[in-house]
């Protein structure tokens, strides 16, 4: 689905979910081209970050939170504000990767590290994979905050 359709389904901007990316509450989005596909996980993740929230906890409380709860825990969670991810085939053992090449963008395939790209000017793009270390993550966050001070986009 589209970054739109996903914001849309969930009741957040566009900007939101681009945020949340940022700020890995959600796994960056799958590419194919010039179009940015967002699969089940991002639908799940959202939905239990939007759960959360109407719950009154804070997004740094979510973002641990998140992080002790299993797959299936995830999708139980979203599942009470979403009710049709729970109809959809219900709990899968592990979360899907984010950057499967799959044309069902709901579908599941095998995990892979994901990438996060942050555009530092138009055509220099940095990319940081989900699993680099926190030296490094805090390295580009770094480097990406130097180009926005000096006038270029993140």
């Amino acid at each position: 689905m589209t970054a739109v359709e996903l914001a849309t389904k969930l009741g957040v901007s566009v900007r939101t979910v681009r945020f949340y990316v940022s700020e890995r509450l959600l796994p960056a989005a799958t590419f194919r081209g010039r179009a940015t596909r967002y699969v089940r996980e991002h639908l799940v993740r959202l939905a239990a970050i939007r759960k959360l929230q109407n719950d009154g906890i804070e997004l740094r409380s979510i973002r641990g939170r998140l992080e002790t709860l299993s797959y299936p825990e995830l999708e139980a969670l979203a599942a009470t504000l979403l009710p049709e991810l729970a109809q959809e085939g219900g709990s899968h053992p592990q979360p899907p990767a984010s950057d499967a090449p799959n044309d069902a963008p709901l579908e599941r395939a095998a995990t892979q590290s994901t990438w996060q790209r942050i555009a530092l000017l138009p055509g220099l793009e940095l990319h940081v994979s989900s699993d680099a270390s926190p030296h490094a993550a805090r390295a580009a966050g770094d480097l990406a905050a130097q180009f926005r001070a000096r006038g270029g986009s993140s």
